[in-house]
């Protein structure tokens, strides 16, 4: 019988206190497995917003508005506090053409049931959404002890044949918490990270980390690994890779446009990544939606988070609520659109 890893979770609550949230899962004696993702849920998620905002407490499920178990992963940060991201899409399933940080689902036992597979997943998917190399005429691999098997094996997948070297790496302090409970309430494991919960473009929980690595961005390029196998082959995405410093993004509002940015696509040839800059012919914003610029600024609840845990000004403390500003914003337009969420000025 095959491992269910996909699961609706139909009893969770958060509690919300001075900026940390605690987000307590109760796994169902008898998962039974879904295979797509849970589907937006705008009204039940205000409410559980309002209520962490209001009163430090809420259910996030129940048996009519399940949640599944938690994904994991990371945003990238450098010596100069420049941070990597990835921008998704116009064929991405959920939040077309928003920026984010790494992350996705458990795929193993252990990593829904124990802390230490939970972590490895959290590498895992860094590692296969972002490799990053050296500015050299012969580039190197920059790994980590803790990410290198992982980004080793994203390498190998996308043909790359070049040599590695190994930089620090250090996790910054965590702030909110992740429990995770059998149906009777005995504690199944804990992990420390940054939390939190979605309800607009779909249903989900997150529990990432923030890896700050011993290099400056001036010395690396970022690529974009992700990919699918497609008829027994993996086919790169090929998706947008950023570097973006907080500064220029503490005072700039959802869906205005992030001027002078540069993107970054990558060419492999004989194993070799070729990195170059990529300026989008098609300009389109959050919900794939035509633009005026070729970048607006739209982080999705990931990255979001993250730039909450980094203390980011305009993000500090406030990642619940822009989350509750997202879903109010699509809730009242009569589309449910999340071109909603552009400023009219931007929009063709």
């Amino acid at each position: 019988m095959q491992e269910i890893l996909y699961f609706k979770v139909f009893n969770a609550n958060a509690e919300y206190n001075n900026g940390s949230l605690k987000v307590n899962l109760f796994y169902p004696e008898k998962p039974i497995a879904i295979d797509k993702r849970l589907p937006a849920n705008l009204e039940f998620g205000i409410g559980v917003l309002e209520r962490l905002i209001r009163t430090g407490y809420s259910k996030i499920a129940d048996s009519n508005h399940p949640v599944h178990p938690a994904g994991g992963g990371s945003l990238i940060i450098f010596e100069d506090d420049n941070f990597a991201c990835h921008r998704r899409g116009k064929f991405a399933p959920v939040h077309k053409n928003y920026f984010s940080a790494y992350s996705g689902y458990p795929n193993s036992h252990n990593a829904l049931y124990t802390k230490e597979g939970f972590l490895e997943s959290c590498l895992r998917e860094t590692a296969e959404e972002c490799l990053l190399i050296t500015k050299e005429s012969n580039p190197r691999l920059v790994v980590t002890k803790s990410l290198k098997q992982h980004s080793l094996e994203t390498a190998k997948r996308l043909g790359m044949d070049i040599p590695t070297i190994e930089v620090s790496e250090k996790l910054l302090e965590p702030k909110d918490k992740l429990e995770v409970y059998d149906n009777s309430g005995n504690e199944i494991f804990s992990v420390n990270g940054f939390a939190d919960v979605m309800y607009d473009a779909a249903t989900s929980v997150n529990m990432l980390q923030l890896r700050q690595l011993g290099i400056s961005s001036e010395e690396i390029y970022p690529i974009d690994a992700e990919g699918m196998i497609k008829d027994s082959k993996f086919v790169h995405f090929n998706r947008e890779s950023f570097l973006i410093h907080p500064s220029k993004i503490e005072s700039l509002k959802f869906g205005y446009p992030l001027e002078n940015q540069i993107a970054y696509k990558t060419n492999f040839k004989n194993g070799k990544p070729e990195v170059y800059p990529y300026y989008p012919e098609e300009k389109l914003g959050p919900g794939a939606t035509p633009v005026t610029h070729s970048f607006l600024w739209a982080p999705e609840n990931l990255l979001c988070n993250c730039l909450d845990g980094l203390g980011v000004k305009g993000f500090a403390g406030n990642k619940l609520q822009i989350e509750l500003w997202k879903e109010k914003t699509i809730l009242t337009d009569k589309n449910r659109s999340e071109s909603s969420l552009i400023p009219e000025q931007y929009k063709v």
